[in-house]
């Protein structure tokens, strides 16, 4: 028996397993490249610029029909 579901606070997921989650279903949609880049920058988006660069880059995918 599960007490506490992968992901919730109480049991929550590493960075690598939120990555592969993300890619798992933005990879399909985006393209491999596309959706490791956009991981990569939220993963620092504490960063000062990336926030900025995030926005970006979510401009670039829906201008080049990724996305």
């Amino acid at each position: 028996r599960v007490e506490w579901p992968r992901g919730c606070p109480q049991n929550p997921m590493s960075d690598d397993e939120i990555v592969a989650k993300f890619r798992e279903l933005a990879e399909p949609r985006l393209g491999r490249g596309a959706a490791q880049e956009i991981a990569a920058i939220v993963l620092a988006v504490d960063q000062p610029g990336r926030f900025a660069q995030l926005l970006d880059r979510l401009a670039v995918a829906s201008s080049k029909g990724e996305g």
